[in-house]
Parts: structure tokens; sequence; C-alpha cells
């Protein structure tokens, strides 16, 4: 009877075998090793997910009914990518690695939106304007890849190190000090 309470107990207190981690795969990323249980890296992960595109400009309206609302979109998007960085500061390695490449992937994605859209339709000057923002998210990207190369050890997180790695050298930012990988 007393074995039976101490369950009860147990289970009641949420002392249940864990389930088992499952794989999860981000687009363009290896299989993440572990199941993500931190806000920060879940926070990345969603908002990795719900990523829309720039629609290319259709007429003279584009920038106040298109261009502007998705700006508004991305840059609360990009703050709360921001705020999850700074909560995988108390997160293990691992889940750090992992959402520092994610980050650098949302900025990099939005930097190559803005580079790619077909801005001919613009004035010259409206379509600077629309890719001004790129060299800094290309530069923070940059970083957080760096973060990612920095904290993911150990064998599980070896695609993700190099992944990282790849694409922080392909921005061309770098140091000219050779990669950790090297």
């Amino acid at each position: 009877m007393r074995t039976l309470l101490v369950a009860c107990f147990l289970l009641a207190c949420g002392a249940h075998a864990a389930p088992a981690p499952r794989t999860v795969r981000v687009e363009g990323w290896p299989p993440i090793p572990f199941a993500p249980s931190g806000l920060g890296l879940r926070t990345l992960l969603d908002i990795h997910d719900t990523l829309r595109p720039l629609p290319p400009p259709r007429g003279p309206g584009w920038a106040r009914s298109v261009h502007g609302p998705w700006v508004d979109e991305r840059a609360e998007a990009l703050a709360l990518a921001n705020e999850a960085r700074r909560w995988l500061r108390r997160a293990s390695p691992q889940e750090l690695a992992v959402g520092a490449a994610i980050h650098g992937d949302i900025a990099a994605r939005t930097a190559t939106q803005l580079e790619d859209v077909d801005l001919r339709a613009l004035p010259a000057e409206a379509a600077a304007a629309v890719r001004a923002p790129t060299a800094q998210l290309r530069r923070r990207a940059y970083e957080a890849w760096t973060v990612c190369v920095e904290y993911a050890a150990g064998s599980e997180l070896d695609a993700w190190r190099r992944a990282c790695d790849a694409r922080r050298r392909a921005l061309g930012l770098g140091r000219s000090a050779p990669s950790p990988l090297d």
C-alpha cells in the first residue's frame, strides 16, 4: 500500500518517465539530435518555421501595402529571436549551439530575402533603402554561427558545427585566422 501511495504521489508530481527524445528536423539543417526543451530554442524554432517570404513589388503601393507590413512583422520576429538568444545563455551548450545556428539562419534568410526580391519596379533610392539592412543582418548571422561553432562540442553536434562553419565562411565576413575546424 505504501509503495502504491508513493507511486501515485510521484506521478501526481510529474515524476514520470520522460518521453524518448525525438529527432527534430529544421529545413536546411542537420537533424537536432535531442528534444529541444528550453523556451529559447523552442521559440527560435517556431520563428524559423513561420517566416514568410517577401513578396515582389507589384505596383506603386508595394512599399506601403506589402513591404512595410513585412518589415514590421520581420522586425518583431528578429526582436523575439534576439530575446530568445538571451534566454539561451542559461541553456545547455547543446541548446545554445543549435539556437545560435537557428538565430543566424533567421538573420541570413531575412538578408537574402531583401537582396533577392526583384526591385526593378522601384526607384533606385527606394530599392537601396529596402536592401540597406542586409550587411548588418549578415554580420549578425556570422556572429551567431561563430557561437554555434564554439559551443557545438561533441560528436552528436559535429554536423551542426560543420554547417555553421560552412555558412559563416560562405559569408566571407570572418577574420583571417583559421577556423577552429581546420
